[in-house]
């Protein structure tokens, strides 16, 4: 199997093509196999773009795409915040800069490939995004009060 940059490049394109036919909504969830004509060089087809942004845009349009970049957006916003915070203890500082480069880097992978196309890994990426995001947006003291 060979996916060389050459390969992606054809992917990308093709996937630039569907997103020009379909910039709102997209081709649909689940659709996006069907409308990929790049062949891998094996014979197989693709199953994803192999662009975790460029796959939302063509499966789900650009109102999807914007709503992803918000969430991610609104994360590293709640997350920096809660790290200059002078309530928060060394620990849940080390914690909160490892999710935030772990999500960094998933975002960097995300630029070669489609990783929240597998539950695998997207499950436990938002599990700690929102148990993130609760304990930085619990009320203050709010451990304190049971």
């Amino acid at each position: 199997m060979n996916l060389n940059l050459g390969g992606r490049l054809s992917m990308w394109k093709d996937a630039a093509r569907l997103v020009k036919e379909n910039p709102l909504f997209g081709v649909g969830l689940g659709n996006v196999y069907e409308n990929i004509k790049s062949p891998y060089s094996w014979g197989g087809k693709l199953s994803h773009a192999h662009n975790t942004y460029l796959q939302i845009l063509v499966a789900s349009g650009i109102f999807a795409l914007i709503s992803f970049l918000w969430v991610i957006y609104a994360f590293f916003k709640e997350m920096l915040r809660r790290i200059k915070h002078p309530d928060v203890g060394k620990f849940e500082k080390y914690i909160l800069v490892g999710l935030l480069f772990g999500f960094a880097a998933e975002g960097m992978c995300g630029m070669t490939d489609d990783l929240f196309c597998r539950a695998e890994i997207y499950y436990p990426i938002y599990f700690l995004m929102g148990l993130a995001m609760s304990r930085a947006l619990a009320p203050k003291n709010s451990q304190d009060k049971k």
